[in-house]
């Protein structure tokens, strides 16, 4: 979303499971999981659920709601090498790397 993430104890995570075509992680306080579909470069993510434990500090919470509705913006992805590019249009919102 343009803002780098501030290292956090444990670190963003997104899993995909190609069973079912479903992902699954850690959004900064609190797991989540929901299907995705990919059709060449496009991919979509949702409806994601998630647990419901609050952060121990306010941002946390907010960083959260941020990434998870970036994921919901998500239109196509782009991946060279352990780096995957997640854009909304034209506009890259989320950048991951393998672990």
């Amino acid at each position: 979303g343009g803002t780098a993430v501030p290292t956090l104890e444990r670190p963003l995570e997104l899993t995909f499971v190609a069973a079912g075509f479903r992902v699954e992680g850690f959004a900064g306080c609190n797991q989540f999981s929901g299907p995705y579909t990919l059709d060449g470069e496009a991919i979509s993510f949702g409806p994601l659920v998630s647990t419901k434990m609050a952060c121990i500090a306010e941002e946390g919470n907010a960083r959260e709601a941020q990434f998870l509705g970036l994921l919901g913006s998500v239109s196509r992805y782009t991946r060279t090498g352990d780096t995957l590019r997640l854009f909304a249009g034209d506009r890259e919102v989320i950048r991951l790397s393998r672990r």
